[in-house]
């Protein structure tokens, strides 16, 4: 397989991208379902049950998807680094103190929008870094 050098487009970067937050999400579901038991909705109303059920299930599949494919996809688009080590951080943080089920259900819950938050703040720290002392790949410019 052939993979892209950094500052490609941004089509060919979210080609990449996306499968490899889906292989993140489809591996964290697995972690998540064997040590934290699995997602059970509510009982009761069949309206109440279902919105919920969607709603949980986006966290589940979108959260995931974003935390390890963005830092794919700023890679190959901008040729940012910072976000990567980010991710291996908060995954070594989230072992440290995940001994317990619900932290794994905490994570799942909060990674998304948190994680993309910090994701665009160490990018744009590194990108503002880069651009001062001319480290920017050539291309680079959105």
């Amino acid at each position: 397989m052939d993979v892209p050098s950094p500052v490609t487009d941004t089509r060919r970067a979210l080609r990449y991208g996306i499968p490899v937050g889906l292989l993140g999400a489809v591996s964290l579901n697995v972690v998540l379902f064997t040590a934290g038991g699995g997602f059970s909705p509510p009982t009761g109303n069949l309206v109440v049950t279902l919105i919920s059920t969607v709603f949980f299930l986006l966290f589940y599949l979108l959260g995931p998807t974003v935390v390890f494919g963005a830092p794919v996809v700023l890679y190959l688009r901008f040729g940012l680094r910072s976000p990567a080590p980010l991710l291996a951080g908060t995954v070594v943080f989230w072992e440290i103190v995940g001994g317990h089920p619900r932290w794994v259900v905490l994570f799942v819950l909060l990674q998304g929008i948190p994680m993309a938050v910090l994701y665009g703040v160490v990018a744009t720290v590194e990108w503002y870094v880069r651009d001062r002392r001319g480290t920017l790949p050539s291309g680079a410019d959105p």
